[in-house]
């Protein structure tokens, strides 16, 4: 007896142009049929009323949302934050990272490049993860996730090198002010897709670093004049295996003290789950002048 239960629906968020059709009908529509799911646009439906309200209503009654961001449509945009607010489950697509919107940079998105092959190979198996794991998305315990500076590996007590760029304000030929630009990324190591977004993540500097004078990013000055970095409010599923990354723009106001030393710093998680500090050191090594010619080896070299 064939199986006569309704399909998960699956509803596309993407412009209604001529050019986007065979995206739609070769890339999404066949990867959603080919995974098991039903799968729509607004402008296959037949209704009365609005549109815009026929399109709530069915953000609302979808098990998937899928979005496309390639042309950086306004409805679109509109349409995935009332999904997003929902917090309806989400494939989010785009042609090329430019057209994701500032607001979404944090969420992950699968970019296919204009290719349609790319693109429902890629999407059917997201679809079909969503299908077999209905109840994946959790919050992550702190256990799921592995933290990275400058691309190595934070561990309590960890080392980490870094090398802090001859850029920035000199006085007299003297520098007095150095950039520092610092990656943090985020790794879910679990098998299952979590959910960081109720997570805050924050590092903590020693006192010789300071935040950029026109700083976009959240810092704090805590007692002891230490500074911490606060990530911005994230709202985003992790893939097993999934990364988030972040910059951390700092200046060094004390360069000729801070560097050929250790600096005591630490990363904190908080979330439902409570509270972890991981204790780590970062290294930032002393000036090497350049090394000058030997005369005489240039005098052999000449012959």
């Amino acid at each position: 007896m064939s199986d006569t239960s309704p399909k998960p629906f699956v509803f596309v968020l993407m412009p209604f142009k001529p050019e986007f059709d065979d995206i739609y009908q070769f890339g999404i529509k066949a990867a959603c049929n080919d995974a098991g799911t039903y799968c729509e646009r607004v402008d296959e439906q037949v209704f009365e009323g609005s549109i815009l309200d026929r399109i709530f209503n069915q953000i609302s009654k979808a098990d998937i949302i899928i979005a496309d961001m390639t042309g950086q449509n306004s409805n679109v945009f509109f349409e995935t934050g009332y999904a997003l607010g929902l917090g309806k489950r989400y494939i989010l697509l785009t042609q090329k990272v430019e057209d994701i919107p500032f607001d979404l940079k944090h969420y992950t998105h699968t970019i296919y490049g204009g290719s349609i092959a790319s693109l429902k190979s890629e999407l059917e198996k997201k679809v079909r993860y969503f299908m077999e794991h209905t109840e994946a998305k959790v919050i992550a315990p702190v256990e799921s996730l592995e933290f990275y500076i400058a691309g190595e590996k934070v561990r309590e007590r960890s080392i980490i090198d870094i090398e802090l760029p001859v850029v920035g304000q000199t006085v007299r030929g003297r520098f007095i002010a150095e950039n520092v630009d610092l990656s943090f990324a985020v790794n879910n190591i679990s098998q299952k897709s979590v959910d960081i977004s109720g997570f805050q993540f924050a590092v903590v500097f020693p006192e010789d670093f300071a935040e950029p004078t026109a700083s976009t990013s959240s810092f704090v000055r805590l007692p002891g004049s230490k500074l911490m970095y606060v990530s911005r409010p994230l709202h985003l599923d992790l893939f097993p295996g999934g990364w988030h990354t972040d910059q951390i723009m700092l200046i060094n106001y004390s360069p000729d003290t801070a560097r050929g030393k250790l600096h005591q710093c630490q990363v904190q998680i908080l979330n439902a789950f409570g509270k972890k500090d991981i204790n780590f050191a970062i290294y930032v090594p002393p000036k090497t002048e350049p090394t000058k010619p030997d005369p005489k080896e240039k005098a052999k070299e000449g012959g």
